[in-house]
């Protein structure tokens, strides 16, 4: 009984439940934007500006961000705090472009055409992206007053 007992308790201290939320070794960096992209409870609700100026800040570690575009279009801004790849999940169709601090644009990679676990992946982008805040213009290829959802990732 005694053997039972610390083994539970040996397994109990291993089990770790942080926030990190690293599912590196559970499931695909897809599937789980693909939960969270359908996660309406935990959304970041945000209005993308008309100019570079106002853009509010779309970060939000595993959660979807719904944003509200103005006629199709809109800016919004992303801090990155790694240099790294970082995949963009979109739930419908746009374009973009990432334009950084010194006015330069950054080089996009569409993923689009790939089969992803859920249809509310519509546009899938992956920018290689330095530490710094970022620009992100986007355009939805036919306008909808329906707000555009945003998950990203970092790629590994």
């Amino acid at each position: 009984m005694k053997r039972i007992l610390l083994l539970t308790l040996i397994l109990l201290a291993c089990d770790d439940h942080s926030d990190a939320h690293d599912h590196s070794d559970e499931i695909s960096i897809e599937a789980e934007a693909c939960e969270h992209i359908v996660e309406a409870d935990q959304a970041l609700k945000v209005n993308a500006s008309i100019d570079t100026n106002n853009a509010l800040t779309v970060n939000a570690e595993h959660k979807r961000v719904e944003i509200t575009l103005v006629n199709g279009t809109g800016y919004v801004s992303y801090d990155s705090a790694q240099d790294v790849d970082y995949l963009f999940f979109f739930s419908q169709d746009v374009d973009i472009e990432f334009i950084s601090n010194d006015g330069s644009v950054i080089t996009v990679t569409d993923l689009s055409d790939q089969t992803y676990p859920c249809s509310e992946m519509i546009s899938v982008f992956k920018a290689k992206l330095g530490v710094g805040k970022y620009l992100i213009k986007i355009t939805q290829t036919q306008v909808s007053d329906t707000p555009v959802y945003l998950v990203s990732e970092e790629s590994l």
